[in-house]
């Protein structure tokens, strides 16, 4: 992929036509290279809520925004060098590095770097976080409602009629300065079907189940109605002590299954 004006060398020039690599290992320390590694992820109900207003009327509308490399696109406040790449080397610096100008992946601050981005955009726009989400941005406007999700890079954006030149606005404002996929109507989202039906009031929200039986080889595993035994507690009994018992429980993707059924 080539990026043009994201990384500046420790002389303060700009390369032009620099390959990075988006997805990169780099070794950090808290508090000195990085701060803050939280991501813009909005809950569930807060997901929830504005599908039901849009199945409920069709006064609402409500669109899914796709971000393209978004958190390239978000400055980041610490100070971070890296090395070029090979084959990128400007000549005669080839022993020269490069300061981070844009959050790049990889880098631990990445995620909080784009959400702090995008909320200043939403909120310079005329936005308000909600109380109980951040994550959630309202607008109002000559009578008209705007109401946008963010999910990281994936942007949920619910509105009614007059909301429509709010919406028109703030995405006009986000495409100045980086890509945007307007997928339309939502459909398909984080992983889920979307389907609705006005006229008989009715929302489905189906996720792919059996990609994830596959995806964790549980293909050939036996249902149970009652997988644990009834009644039993969990205490800190149960809780791995030794560093083997907390090696052989890293292992298992407990936190990465219940992500995926968290919708």
């Amino acid at each position: 992929m080539v990026v043009t004006t994201y990384l500046g060398s420790s002389k303060e020039g700009y390369y032009t036509n620099c390959c990075i690599i988006c997805g990169v290992w780099v070794q950090s320390d808290r508090r000195v290279d990085y701060f803050d590694t939280y991501a813009s992820v909005m809950n569930g109900k807060s997901f929830r809520i504005p599908l039901a207003l849009y199945n409920s009327s069709e006064e609402y509308s409500m669109q899914h925004w796709d971000v393209k490399q978004a958190f390239v696109n978000a400055p980041i406040e610490e100070t971070v060098y890296v090395h070029q790449i090979k084959g990128c080397e400007k000549e005669g610096e080839e022993r020269s590095v490069l300061r981070l100008k844009k959050a790049l992946y990889g880098t631990k601050q990445a995620a909080a770097a784009w959400q702090k981005h995008l909320a200043q955009i939403l909120v310079s726009e005329g936005g308000r976080r909600n109380l109980k989400d951040e994550c959630v941005f309202i607008f109002n406007e000559c009578g008209g409602v705007c109401v946008i999700g963010t999910h990281v890079d994936d942007l949920f954006v619910l509105s009614d009629r007059k909301g429509e030149k709010i919406r028109d606005k703030v995405l006009k404002k986000l495409q100045e300065g980086m890509e945007i996929d307007n997928r339309g109507e939502i459909s398909y989202a984080l992983d889920m079907c979307i389907e609705t039906d006005r006229e008989r009031g009715i929302l489905k929200i189906s996720q792919h189940i059996k990609n994830l039986i596959h995806k964790f080889q549980l293909s050939e595993a036996k249902g149970k109605e009652t997988p644990g035994v009834v009644n039993d507690e969990l205490t800190t009994e149960h809780i791995p002590k030794t560093q083997k018992e907390q090696q052989e429980v890293g292992k298992l993707p407990i936190r990465e299954l219940i992500g995926g059924l968290w919708w």
